[in-house]
């Protein structure tokens, strides 16, 4: 279970490329016992703290259950949004709603609009949605030339307030 930061869980294909399965953040659960994907990764995004739980240690608990089933609701959901996701044929649709869905997972409000907490490359934006990174690198400069997205000092992406995607 992640209690601080944000963990990147993805697979390979035989190709070699990777696909994204999900974005795990606090209280969040995940590994092995979770899923039949094979092979399986876990990479931290931010710094992280881990804690390793038992079925035992859950079951004993009536308020740690609760709180893994909530989070487990939390990782359906996302794993439906994404599905749905990848099923828009253009390109530039998966982009705009990959993009609402970290804005709704790791989004943080601020000045300009809502800021996504963690850095990410245009490769694992690329990956997530099914696409080259130089097209993700395209569509991007689209998006900010448009004044639907900022990009801050450190890098991280701004969904600006009142602009749709």
């Amino acid at each position: 279970m992640v209690c601080r930061g944000i963990v990147h869980l993805s697979t390979l294909y035989p190709s070699g490329d990777e696909a994204l399965l999900g974005l795990a953040g606090p209280s969040m659960p995940f590994g092995l016992p979770l899923t039949l994907i094979y092979p399986y990764q876990a990479t931290a995004l931010s710094d992280v703290d881990l804690r390793c739980l038992t079925i035992a240690e859950i079951e004993q608990s009536p308020t740690l259950a609760r709180e893994v089933f909530h989070q487990l609701s939390r990782r359906l959901r996302q794993t439906e949004a994404m599905l749905a996701m990848v099923g828009c044929r253009r390109v530039e649709e998966r982009l705009r709603q990959l993009l609402l869905l970290l804005q709704m997972e790791i989004g943080q409000p601020v000045a300009q609009g809502t800021r996504l907490s963690i850095r990410l490359t245009h490769q694992h934006l690329a990956s997530a949605i099914g696409t080259t990174r130089v097209t993700v690198t395209r569509l991007l400069g689209q998006l900010r030339d448009e004044g639907r997205l900022l990009i801050d000092e450190s890098r991280h992406i701004i969904l600006p307030f009142g602009t749709t995607l």
